[in-house]
């Protein structure tokens, strides 16, 4: 019976290990199957980078389980480290050096453990790069090295090439005295026997840098129209946004602004196509400049605002990270002693988080507070303008109507004493007439009457005139301030098209005054015999 039972149970147990292995089998074969998919077309990568970004951040996932599940699987390990140094390339585009780094040291650790010379190669010059950018040349040239020797190891003779344009690069900034003609033709033949469009483009592109920086500009342009064709031919987008922006300085420097416009324009569209943001700073600068050149202010501000935003964006990244400096420096130092600096690593990689946080909250909240005072000092400023224009308005508008108020009086006062000296003569008259009978001065009398009321028409015409030509007789004497009232009352009539005759009348002048008024008028105004003095007058 007892042996039975032992029986039965080894049965079972069997059953359980096997249904489990299955499963771990299927579950294996289908991330298997998954991780495929997500990988298939890499090599598509640099015509469209952001199209893959989340295929890649899946894939790394989907690869770490299958690396958990088969830790002895070469081909997995393989997988993951070709996916990480893709992905290290949106790290390095959005400016997170610190996970760049992490990234990049995970990935050279795991290219030793399979033995992967190539991929060091590529791995080791991606560094050497990326301490150029920071100025780190030294150890920028240490890594080119450690490149080169794993590129021999390899065999590869278009990273060779890639890895020696690379050193080449750092020596630029390092040894001035070197013969770089003869470096970068050398590299071009190298690149043209071995027929490689990747170490083509960059051969032409790197020595048209070269001579660009150094003011032989019809050289560089030669070399950039070389890398052009051949990036457009293999649709190499990351390289051409580098080329047509280059290709658009060139144009600007020698003044071809419309060339060099669409130029820029080019590399903004491939910029904005990859999602490359921060590399459309020097672009946007540089197509700003050529519309100021050609005057057209209004696009050239455009383009400067926007490449303030990302310098901006860029300085507010820097200065969050001014951390992640110290702690990029110590992964280096990590990198050449691992072993013995694993333990301060981790620790200062936890200190540096939290500082990078507290750090974080402190920016945040002084741009805030920068952000306030700002908008205060803007709305100071704009209530202060309004008040200087009311202010400004409000006196303007006193002087006109002290201006128009002191004319009128001085019209009626004039025009009343001409009436009131004809009212005495008519008081005169009237006496002589009650003391001598004769119908004459009863003529005379009547007349005045008439003329009386001539000279009320008269005075009401010349006020509605005056009312309606305020604004032109305000304007004629800021133009003309030496002319008289009696200039400035002709000069009004003769706007509105008033004959010698009429003039006359409303005057109560000869018509030969007032042709003779209009003579010193012209003399005033500086017009012409011929000029049409209505003309000029409309036109005040």
């Amino acid at each position: 019976m007892r042996n039975i039972l032992k029986i039965c149970l080894f049965f079972c147990m069997t059953n359980i290990i096997g249904h489990n292995a299955s499963a771990q089998d299927n579950s294996v074969a289908k991330d298997s199957v998954l991780l495929e998919s997500l990988t298939q077309g890499m090599e598509a990568f640099f015509t469209d980078p952001y199209n893959y970004k989340q295929r890649f951040i899946e894939a790394e996932v989907v690869v770490d389980r299958l690396i958990k599940e088969k830790p002895e699987s070469v081909y997995f390990k393989t997988k993951k480290v070709d996916i990480t140094n893709y992905h290290t390339y949106f790290l390095r585009r959005e400016l997170k050096d610190e996970d760049y780094l992490n990234k990049m040291y995970d990935n050279i650790s795991l290219r030793q453990h399979i033995g992967d010379s190539c991929g060091l190669s590529i791995s080791y010059r991606k560094l050497g790069v990326f301490w150029r950018t920071k100025k780190k040349y030294k150890e920028a040239l240490s890594f080119v090295k450690k490149a080169q020797i794993q590129s021999l190891h390899c065999g590869d003779s278009l990273q060779m090439l890639l890895n020696d344009l690379a050193e080449i690069k750092i020596i630029r900034f390092t040894n001035k005295q070197f013969d770089f003609d003869s470096a970068y033709a050398h590299f071009i033949s190298r690149a043209t026997l071995l027929n490689q469009s990747r170490g083509i483009a960059a051969s032409h592109q790197n020595y048209a840098g070269y001579l660009i920086r150094n003011k032989r500009h019809s050289e560089g342009k030669i070399h950039l129209d070389i890398a052009e064709r051949v990036s457009e031919k293999d649709n190499d987008l990351i390289r051409l946004k580098a080329i047509y922006a280059s290709s658009g300085n060139y144009y600007r420097k020698i003044k071809e602004y419309d060339k060099s416009i669409a130029l820029y324009k080019k590399s903004i569209a491939i910029n904005q196509k990859i999602k490359d943001s921060f590399s459309l700073s020097s672009t946007f600068l540089g197509i700003s400049n050529s519309y100021s050149a050609k005057k057209e202010y209004e696009q050239s501000l455009e383009y400067y605002i926007k490449y303030k935003r990302i310098q901006a964006r860029l300085k507010e990244i820097e200065n969050s990270k001014l951390i992640s400096g110290i702690a990029s420096e110590l992964n280096y130092k990590r990198q050449k002693s691992i072993d013995s600096i694993a333990f301060i690593q981790k620790a200062t990689a936890i200190k540096m988080n939290a500082e990078q946080k507290s750090q974080r909250k402190f920016w945040i909240v002084v741009c805030s507070l920068l952000v306030l005072l700002l908008v205060s000092i803007i709305g100071y400023f704009k209530y202060k303008l309004r008040s200087k224009k009311t202010e400004t308005k409000n006196s303007l508008l006193k002087q006109e109507v002290s201006l128009k108020s002191n004319e009128v009086t001085n019209l009626l006062v004039e025009t009343v004493e001409h009436i009131q000296t004809k009212e005495v003569l008519s008081k005169n008259l009237k006496r002589l007439s009650t003391q001598e009978e004769g119908v004459s001065l009863k003529g005379i009398l009547t007349d005045l009457k008439v003329e009386n009321l001539a000279d009320s028409k008269r005075l009401f015409i010349k006020e509605n005139i005056s009312k309606l030509q305020s604004d032109f007789i305000h304007k004629l004497k800021i133009k003309h301030p030496n002319l008289t009232k009696t200039d400035i009352e002709v000069a009004t009539f003769i706007r509105l098209g008033l004959s010698r005759k009429q003039i006359a009348s409303l005057r109560n002048t000869t018509v030969h005054a007032s042709k003779s008024s209009r003579y010193r008028l012209n003399k005033k105004l500086h017009i012409e015999d011929g000029q049409d003095t209505v003309k000029y007058l409309k036109s005040i």
